[in-house]
C-alpha cells in the first residue's frame, strides 16, 4: 500500500493512458484500496469517471471471478458504469441471482447489458433479474438458451430500445413480448422463420435498424411488410436468397445503410439494377455492403450513388470497371474483401480518392509485393492527400514481424497506417 506523497505524486505525473494500462494489473480489492490513498485516490477516481465503460480488469487472466472479486469490481466501477459484459465461462459458478442483485445495487446508471453463454432459469432469478432489467436501454444475448418468461420480463421494460441476439436458442414465444424497439439484430437464431420475423416487426413499427442474418428467413413477404409498414427504417442488414424482391427496398424513403449478403451468390439481376437505380434517385444512401454478388455488370449504376461514404464488395472488378468507382468522390471507407484487382487499378483508386480514410484490400498486394507499397508512398506524397490513409489486411500480424515492413511504417506514419481486419468496416 502506498502512503507517502512521493509515490503518489509519481503516479500523478503519468498521463491517463499510461495509468489506465497500469491499473489493468490491479485486482478488484486493490483498486478499492487505491481510492483511499491521498492524492492518488483523487486521480484514480477522476479516471474511472472519465471512462465509465472501460473494464480495467478484463485483461487479467488470473482473477478468479468469485462473488467477492465481482462485488469489489462493481463497487469500484459501478457508480459510473453504463455498460457491462458478462461471460458465463469467467464467473466460476456464481449464482445468477447474486450477479443480478449486485448489478442492480451497485450500477445505478447501467443502461446496456451483454450476456454471453447463459441459460437463465427464471424461477431462480426472477426478482433480481426483473429489477435489474427495468432501466436497461440495450440488451445483447450471445449464445445460451432463452425461454418465454425471460422474453416477457425483458419486454416489460419501457426503457428498452435495442435487442440483439446471436447464436442463441429461443423457445416458445420469447421474441413476441418486445414492443416499440428502435433496433433489433437477430443472427443465427434457432427456430426463427419468416412468419415469426414478421410478427416481431408488426409489434415494433418504431424500428430504425433491422438486422437478420438467418438462412431462408428473409423472403418476399418480409420485404413487402417492411416497405409497406416501416417507413422510418434507416439501416437494414440481411442475408438474402438471390431471387427475392430486393429492388423494393429502394422505395424506403429514409434508408441510409444497406447490407445484403447473397446465398447462393449471384452474377447479375434485374432486381439489383432496379435497386441501385432507386437508391440513386432517393439520393440519401450513405453505406452499402453487397456481398457474394458479382457487380461487374452493374458498375455503372453503382458508380452513380454519389452520396456513398462506405462501400463493401467482395467480387473482382477489372481495371476499367474499378476506375468508374472513382466517381464516388465522398467515399471515406472501402472494403474489397476477398477480391482481386490489378496493382495499377488499386494504386490509382487509393491515390485519387481524396476523402478516403480507410480501405480493406486484397492481402497479396501487401504481403507479396513491397514494390507496390513503395509506389503507393510516392504517389501519396506527390498528391499531398489531406487525410491519412489506413489499410486493413488479414496478414497484419505476419507483416509487422518483417523489418522491411516496420521500417516502411516508421518512415511513413504521417500518411499511412495498417491494421488487422477484424470485422466489417
Amino acid at each position: 500500500m502506498m502512503d507517502d506523497d512521493g509515490t503518489s505524486n509519481r503516479f500523478k505525473v503519468l498521463n491517463e493512458y499510461c495509468l489506465r494500462d497500469i491499473l489493468k494489473f490491479f485486482h478488484p480489492h486493490e483498486l478499492l484500496l487505491l481510492l483511499e490513498v491521498p492524492h492518488l485516490g483523487t486521480v484514480v477516481n477522476d479516471l474511472r469517471k472519465k471512462y465509465p465503460d472501460f473494464q480495467f480488469l478484463h485483461e487479467i487472466d488470473d482473477v478468479k471471478w468469485d462473488m467477492e472479486n465481482f462485488r469489489d469490481a462493481l463497487t469500484f466501477m459501478g457508480p459510473n458504469l453504463k455498460s457491462v459484459t458478462l461471460d458465463s465461462e469467467r464467473l466460476f459458478d456464481m449464482s445468477l441471482a447474486v450477479i443480478f442483485f449486485l448489478l442492480d445495487q451497485l450500477c445505478p446508471k447501467l443502461e446496456s447489458l451483454e450476456l454471453r453463454g447463459f441459460s437463465i432459469e427464471f424461477k431462480q432469478t426472477s426478482f433480481e433479474f426483473s429489477r435489474m432489467t427495468k432501466r436497461l436501454r440495450s440488451i445483447s444475448l450471445i449464445g445460451g438458451v432463452y425461454r418465454d418468461n425471460i422474453g416477457r420480463c425483458l419486454g416489460s421494460s419501457s426503457q428498452l430500445e435495442d435487442l440483439s441476439m446471436k447464436d442463441c436458442i429461443k423457445y416458445d414465444e420469447f421474441l413476441t413480448h418486445f414492443r416499440n424497439l428502435k433496433s433489433i439484430s437477430l443472427v443465427r437464431i434457432d427456430y426463427l422463420q419468416s412468419e415469426d420475423f414478421i410478427e416481431i416487426l408488426e409489434q415494433n413499427l418504431t424500428l430504425k435498424k433491422i438486422e437478420c442474418i438467418q438462412k431462408k428467413c428473409i423472403d418476399d413477404d418480409v420485404i413487402n411488410f417492411i416497405v409497406a409498414k416501416l417507413k422510418n427504417v434507416e439501416d437494414l442488414r440481411f442475408q438474402v436468397d438471390s431471387d427475392i424482391k430486393i429492388n423494393l427496398l429502394g422505395k424506403l424513403p429514409n434508408l441510409k445503410k444497406l447490407y445484403l449478403d447473397f446465398h447462393p451468390s449471384r452474377r447479375q439481376s434485374t432486381k439489383m439494377l432496379s435497386l441501385l437505380e432507386k437508391l440513386r434517385d432517393k439520393n440519401n444512401i450513405e453505406e452499402l455492403h453487397l456481398l457474394n454478388f458479382d457487380l461487374s455488370e452493374h458498375i455503372d449504376s453503382l458508380s452513380e450513388l454519389t452520396t456513398l461514404k462506405i462501400l463493401e464488395i467482395n467480387y473482382d472488378l477489372p481495371y476499367s470497371e474499378m476506375k468508374k468507382l472513382q466517381n464516388l468522390h465522398r467515399l471515406e471507407c472501402v472494403a474489397f474483401n476477398n477480391a482481386e484487382f490489378s496493382s495499377s487499378a488499386l494504386l490509382e483508386f487509393m491515390t485519387n480518392m481524396k476523402n478516403l480514410k480507410k480501405i480493406n484490400i486484397p492481402s497479396f498486394h501487401i504481403h507479396e509485393n513491397f514494390a507496390f507499397l513503395d509506389r503507393l508512398m510516392a504517389r501519396l506524397e506527390a498528391f499531398k492527400r489531406p487525410k491519412k490513409l489506413e489499410i486493413g489486411t488479414y496478414f497484419y500480424e505476419e507483416l509487422i514481424t518483417q523489418p522491411e515492413f516496420r521500417q516502411l511504417l516508421d518512415e511513413n506514419r504521417h500518411i499511412l497506417s495498417f491494421h488487422k481486419i477484424e470485422a466489417d468496416i
